[in-house]
This record gives structure tokens, C-alpha cells and sequence, in this order.
């Protein structure tokens, strides 16, 4: 199978869902139009690019429980320290370099964590694959990298299939 072929296949799948989900509930006729309409979206937008296709996404889905478990952590911790003035804040900025190669799965590594309270990303350099995130407790130098994104990361390579870069 082609790189075009499953472009087009990954786009239309796309489109169709979310024709379903505007056309809701759908009828044999709608839903026979929009897969027309589907094919002919995806056709026209293959020059653009590829695009993630739905197997893919379906496997990121098993990130859900680690970032609402680290969610739910960050946010008791930060209330806990909210609630308890003797336990001060040690804020920072500190930036982390990711290990892996490409650009997309940088990214990901930085909408992902941005959803943690305890580290939110403030900037993303591709080129240099470095995170730079403000921290309600900074951790120690040695330990940014495990504290802040490495459980991610190797999730994130084992959901793609790839290795650290």
C-alpha cells in the first residue's frame, strides 16, 4: 500500500467521522453522501501532507490513564501546597532536552505535559529538541529530565514503536 493511498484512507476516515458526528443521528443517505464528500476532501488535501492515521491514534489513547493519574497528583500536590504555607514554593524555569530525534514527538511530549499543573511548558525549541517549563518545585539538576518528561517519553516510544532518538 502506498504512502498516497494511506493518506487518503487516514483523511477520510477523519472527515467521515466528523461528518457523522455534524450529521447526527445519520441516515443511509447522509451517511452515503459523506463518504463521497469524505473521499473527495481527503483526495483534494493528500498534496498537503500525511496525517495521523486513526490505528495511531487510537494506541495514544493509552496514554489516558498516566496523565490523569499525573494530573491528579500535580493537582493535590499544588493544593497541599496551597493550603500549607510552611511548605514554600521553590518556582523555576529549567529547560530539559528531549531523546527523541524528531520534532513531532517533541511536541507531544509538550501539549501532553502541558496538561500537568506541577511543569507547564512555556517554549519549544525543534531544532535543538529542548523544553523549557516553569516548575512549581524545581527538581534537583540530575533529576530534571526523570521528574518532568522521561516516564512520558518512553511512553510515548513504546505507543509509536520507536526508540529514543
Amino acid at each position: 500500500m502506498t504512502t498516497r493511498t494511506k493518506t487518503v484512507g487516514a483523511l477520510t476516515f477523519w472527515c467521515y467521522l466528523v461528518w457523522l458526528l455534524l450529521t447526527s443521528p445519520p441516515t443511509v443517505e447522509s451517511a452515503a453522501i459523506g463518504l463521497v464528500v469524505s473521499l473527495l476532501i481527503a483526495g483534494s488535501l493528500v498534496p498537503l501532507g500525511s496525517v495521523v492515521p486513526p490505528w495511531r491514534a487510537v494506541r495514544m489513547l493509552r496514554l489516558v490513564p498516566f496523565v490523569a493519574y499525573k494530573i491528579l497528583r500535580a493537582n493535590l500536590s499544588l493544593a497541599r501546597r496551597i493550603w500549607t504555607p510552611s511548605l514554600p514554593l521553590a518556582t523555576g524555569v529549567v529547560v530539559v532536552r528531549s531523546r527523541f530525534g524528531d520534532a513531532d514527538r517533541v511536541a507531544a511530549v509538550g501539549i501532553v505535559s502541558s496538561l500537568i499543573v506541577d511543569n507547564q511548558i512555556i517554549d519549544l525549541d525543534r531544532s535543538r529538541r529542548e523544553l523549557a517549563y516553569h516548575c512549581i518545585a524545581v527538581p534537583p539538576r540530575d533529576r530534571r529530565y526523570e521528574d518532568i518528561i522521561g516516564p512520558l517519553e518512553r511512553r510515548i516510544a513504546a505507543l509509536t514503536g520507536d526508540r529514543d532518538g
